[in-house]
């Protein structure tokens, strides 16, 4: 194909099809604090357990992990996630000015991987039968429950451009970057600096449901470990927001499942 003389303008307006032609229905939590334990889904507070089970507990430091993340997956907007309740737990061991409780510290150094298990925890359960567990003694971990769901559209991150169609390749020496788009027949060199391709589409950087991630340091979609399947993701969390923990320096986590196997389930997370 031959290179194209495009302007900005018309540049932008290629790229912005593009965007809304790969969009994918996310939504954002609406919340309300308090211990509606009716309400399954939710951030914080007790976990839904199985009769006698205890809850969760770290393998580095022997701590119970706190429950960050509970998902009634049959009352989701998005219906492809199956039922049963979703469940992510983490372990907040590591706390300096912690009371000294006789247990190490925690340094769980692989936990940001998926699949790590390493004081991390996620799972789905079947939904009938679970009982409330006990609830969380710090006020920081208590029930903020997920009683809405508000729908957007979410476009690729920039990490995700390639597997949307959108090809990029930079020639710093030329001072250009070449962008091929198929689908909107686009095949044009511009100054690299001329408009910010990667700015032209990214995904949300909050706390969602489906969408596209928002990676922090390239694209990390985990596999199946049963059938190879790249897994999608669930939900998006982010530091600090409705979750109120920090992913490393302001980083984000995601919730991943493989869309075959719908009880494979994963959490990992980054940060810049």
């Amino acid at each position: 194909m031959s290179d194209q003389q495009l302007s900005p303008a018309d540049l932008k307006a290629a790229l912005a099809r593009w965007a809304a032609a790969n969009a994918r229905p996310a939504w954002r939590p609406t919340v309300a604090t308090g211990g509606d334990h009716a309400v399954h889904s939710r951030f914080g507070g007790p976990p839904l357990l199985v009769p006698s089970e205890p809850s969760p507990t770290c393998t580095q430091c022997d701590r119970t992990m706190q429950l960050m993340v509970q998902l009634d997956l049959a009352a989701l907007p998005a219906r492809e996630f199956g039922t049963g309740i979703l469940q992510f737990f983490h372990c907040v061991g590591q706390r300096p000015n912690e009371a000294p409780d006789g247990k190490p510290d925690c340094y769980a150094d692989g936990a940001w991987a998926a699949f790590s298990n390493e004081a991390s925890h996620v799972r789905v359960l079947p939904a009938p039968g679970l009982v409330v567990g006990d609830a969380p003694t710090d006020p920081k971990w208590s029930t903020v429950s997920i009683i809405g769901w508000e729908h957007y559209l979410d476009t690729p991150d920039a990490e995700d451009h390639l597997a949307a169609g959108l090809q990029r390749e930079y020639d710093y020496a030329a001072g250009t970057v070449t962008i091929d788009c198929p689908a909107e027949g686009l095949h044009t060199t511009i100054a690299i600096d001329a408009i910010e391709v990667e700015e032209m589409s990214a995904a949300s950087a909050g706390d969602k449901l489906g969408g596209w991630p928002r990676w922090v340091q390239g694209a990390e979609y985990p596999s199946c470990p049963t059938c190879g399947t790249q897994m999608r993701l669930v939900t998006q969390v982010a530091s600090n927001e409705h979750v109120k923990h920090m992913w490393g320096d302001g980083g984000i986590g995601h919730i991943t499942q493989c869309p075959q196997h719908l009880d494979v389930v994963a959490f990992g997370w980054a940060s810049g």
